[in-house]
């Protein structure tokens, strides 16, 4: 266990236990308060109840529950996920049967990768939000009284489309946020569960929820789980993926949920925090009378020539703005760029260590054997983040009788999958190989799975071009990293080197008059200056290069510098000789 001494800011939301929402700023320790906080939820809780933690991502999950861990002695029956997560396994695979009827195999949950289906998927989806927004002016025991079945409310296609394929052992990931609500709206049963297992609900990221998860997170309120939404406005940056932040303000603006800040930033040199707070007021037409004070930690850096340039001027300015800053490892150094674009073409002309996360076709991949196959990618070549054992937990249930045999089987596939995935020898039956191995550990877990043709695609492009695998490998001390400002989310480097500082691209040319992408786009270069702890460097380039889809060539125009650092900024900012 390990002793975390809360602030005083940090320590007034600890002490409130009722709803709320909680404002949390970057590198202001949100994650360690809601690991204390999960401490003291668990050290009440009975045997057979926990806390629902709900965070982004896979890896933001598996970092919160390693710091309650360190902070608990036990997590009782806590779940830490992400929401579709949570959806599948405590909701719609738990309480699904009782509407969509009882499969003879397990049920999958992933990505329909069908096109016509996917339409489908999407009129489905459509019509539950409707029937969802519908009840929400009913409690859930006024719904229960009137014993309504919201379920049926559903088309009779869309529920005979469900029910077959439920029965036949799927069910589509894109509707698992709102068949769970349909459920929960639907079912007494699963109510009662949920009340009596979980104490509190902590959401993070909740300026990037949707509405399905906003309508579930309420209902969890209405059941008298005490909910905490965790968030920023400023980093909302997912609308492509139907996040909004207007769900959290409606959070803020409820009687029955408290509203904290959290807004001291703990990882920034003061300077930094202060220019990215000055840079929102400024485009958002807000006070100025707080500005940045000090030695400035904004270095402006302007190159003739394309996106290629700043490679080369990396190769002979590295030692000096090692030496400026002081940082001892080049990993904490960081390129963030807009899109992998620029990323590349610099990577082409670095001669210092480096690492670029490539884009590969497994980050489209999300089957259930695309999952599985990253995950013993990572057990493979980064074993510190990802276990065999970590594997095996997630996938068996060791209550169920006869499970053992298959345990061992699936230990001994993934020790010949590692096996084959750092065998240096290359022959035109790897990749075959792997694939047989992947299926062989799939068909152990589910019997009836087939590998899409995406899946075995994604493999053949690994194993057939080694240098790709290395987005699986731990980052070594000389490397600098190279990564998308999306990618970078949640990370913390020395050293910011913001690229891509366009009057096209910061904002996006297509964000234009429209308010939403706008603030996206605001949100993006906010996040990349705070990832800092010491410098950013803001690099900006007389000439863009991109690919262009329509002419089917690389074009190459001049462009002016983004207004993101012109004007009234420009004050705060300094250059190097």
């Amino acid at each position: 266990m390990v002793n975390f001494e809360p602030t005083p800011q940090q320590n007034t939301i600890l002490e409130w236990n009722d709803n709320a929402v909680i404002i949390a700023g970057p590198g202001s320790g949100k994650t360690w308060t809601l690991a204390k906080k999960i401490q003291q939820v668990i050290e009440d809780c009975k045997d057979y109840q926990g806390v629902i933690a709900i965070s982004y991502t896979n890896k933001a999950s598996k970092e919160l529950e390693k710091r309650a861990k360190l902070l608990c002695t036990e997590i009782k029956q806590s779940f830490f996920s992400t929401i579709d997560s949570f959806c599948s396994s405590e909701i719609v695979l738990s309480f699904g049967k009782r509407l969509l009827g009882t499969p003879p195999r397990p049920v999958l949950v992933e990505k329909v990768q069908d096109k016509e289906r996917e339409q489908l998927i999407i009129t489905i989806k459509q019509s539950i939000k409707t029937i969802i927004e519908k009840y929400s002016q009913y409690t859930l025991q006024q719904i229960y009284d009137q014993d309504i079945c919201v379920y049926e409310e559903l088309d009779t296609t869309h529920r005979k489309y469900l029910e077959e394929r439920f029965f036949a052992g799927y069910f589509d990931l894109h509707l698992i946020g709102g068949m769970a609500n349909l459920i929960l709206l639907s079912s007494k049963a699963c109510a009662k569960y949920l009340k009596a297992k979980y104490r509190y609900v902590f959401i993070d990221e909740f300026q990037d929820s949707d509405f399905e998860q906003y309508s579930l997170f309420r209902r969890f309120s209405e059941l008298g789980i005490i909910s905490w939404a965790v968030g920023d406005f400023n980093q909302s940056i997912y609308s492509f993926k139907s996040g909004s932040p207007k769900y959290m303000e409606k959070l803020t603006a409820m009687d029955s949920f408290k509203q904290f800040e959290m807004n001291i930033n703990h990882r920034c040199h003061p300077f930094i925090q202060s220019y990215a707070n000055l840079f929102l007021r400024l485009q958002r037409g807000q006070d100025i009378s707080s500005v940045p004070e000090g030695e400035s930690r904004i270095v402006r850096v302007s190159l003739a020539g394309t996106q290629y340039q700043i490679g080369i001027w990396l190769n002979e300015t590295i030692d000096k703005i090692i030496e400026l800053s002081g940082v001892d490892k080049n990993s904490k150094i960081v390129l963030l760029g807009r899109t992998n674009e620029t990323l590349e073409m610099i990577s082409e002309v670095l001669t210092i260590p480096h690492r670029l996360q490539h884009k590969l076709l497994l980050n489209d991949d999300r089957s259930i054997g695309g999952n599985m196959l990253r995950q013993l990618l990572i057990i493979s070549f980064n074993p510190k983040e990802y276990t065999s054992k970590d594997f095996i937990e997630s996938y068996f249930d060791y209550r169920v009788r006869g499970i053992r045999k298959n345990v061992v089987a699936v230990k001994n596939l993934i020790n010949e999958f590692k096996r084959e995935c750092l065998y240096k020898g290359g022959d035109n039956k790897k990749s075959e190989r792997i694939i047989n191995r992947l299926d062989e550990i799939i068909q152990n877990i589910y019997p009836d799975y087939e590998l899409s043709e995406l899946t075995k695609l994604a493999c053949e492009q690994l194993i057939n071009n080694p240098a790709l695998l290395e987005n699986f490998t731990p980052f070594k001390d000389q490397e600098i990293q190279l990564l998308t400002i999306h990618g970078s989310k949640g990370l913390e480097f020395d050293i910011v080197l913001h690229l891509d500082l366009f009057d096209d691209t910061f904002p996006e040319y297509r964000s234009m008059g429209k308010s939403e992408k706008l603030r996206e786009d605001e949100n993006l270069h906010y996040i990349a200056l705070t990832r800092a702890r010491e410098y950013v460097f803001l690099i900006s380039n007389t000439i863009k290069r991109f690919y262009s889809y329509k002419a089917q060539d690389y074009c190459e125009y001049k462009k002016r510098p983004s207004p993101y650092i012109l004007g009234a900024i420009e004050d705060y900012q300094i250059t190097i000789e």
